[in-house]
C-alpha cells in the first residue's frame, strides 16, 4: 500500500496482489500488459486501486513513485484446497476431466474476466452434481462470488489451471 498526501488529504493505493481482491487483480493485470501509454495505464489502474478520486489528483511524480511501487509478481503459497463463501463450500479440483479444459476454453474466449472464469470453473461447489457444477449460469454466479478474493489466495490456483491448460493444449497439437 502505498500513500499520497494531495491537497491535505491522504489517499492511498494498494500495490501488491496481497492487498488486491481476484478481480482487482485481474482487471490491473489486463490492463498492465495490454494498455501501451504508461500515464494512461498507471491512471486506469489507480482507478481501480486507488482511494475515489486519486487519479483525478495526483501528479506525475506520483504516478512515477506509484509505477515504480506496482508489484504484480507473486510468489504463491500452496493452493488452498477449499473456500467458505455464504455457507457454501468450493473445493479445488486438481484432476478435472477434460471437459473441464472445453469449458475453461469457452469462458476464456467469450468472457472479459478469463483468469476469474478458470478460477469458478476449477473451484466446485461440494453441494452441486457435475452438470449443475457445469451449468454457465452457475459459473458466471461464482465469478461473481470470487471476484471479491484475496487475489494472494488465488493466485497458486491460478498458476496452476494455467500451466494445465498450457500442457493440454501442447498435447493436443503434439496429436
Amino acid at each position: 500500500m502505498i500513500e499520497f498526501e494531495i491537497e491535505d488529504k491522504i489517499y492511498r493505493a494498494k500495490t501488491k496482489p496481497d492487498e488486491m481482491t481476484l478481480g482487482e487483480f485481474e482487471k490491473v493485470s489486463e490492463i498492465a500488459s495490454n494498455q501501451k501509454d504508461p500515464i494512461d495505464k498507471m491512471l486506469t489502474i489507480l482507478e481501480i486501486v486507488g482511494d475515489e478520486g486519486l487519479a483525478d489528483v495526483i501528479t506525475t511524480g506520483g504516478v512515477l513513485l506509484f509505477s515504480q511501487t506496482l508489484n504484480l509478481e507473486y510468489k504463491p503459497d500452496m493452493i488452498k484446497a477449499e473456500f467458505e463463501i455464504n455457507g457454501r463450500t468450493y473445493r479445488y479440483n486438481s484432476d478435472p476431466r477434460a471437459v473441464v479444459f472445453k469449458t475453461i476454453e469457452k469462458l476464456i474466449l467469450s468472457e472479459k474476466q478469463s483468469t476469474t472464469a478458470m478460477f469458478a470453473v476449477m473451484y466446485e461447489d461440494t453441494q452441486l452434481t457435475a452438470n449443475e457444477h457445469k451449468d454457465l449460469a452457475h459459473i458466471k454466479h461464482k465469478m461473481k462470488l470470487f471476484a471479491e478474493l484475496p487475489a494472494h489466495e488465488c493466485i497458486p490456483a491460478i498458476i496452476e489451471i494455467g500451466q494445465k491448460i498450457a500442457d493440454n493444449a501442447k498435447m493436443t497439437n503434439e496429436s
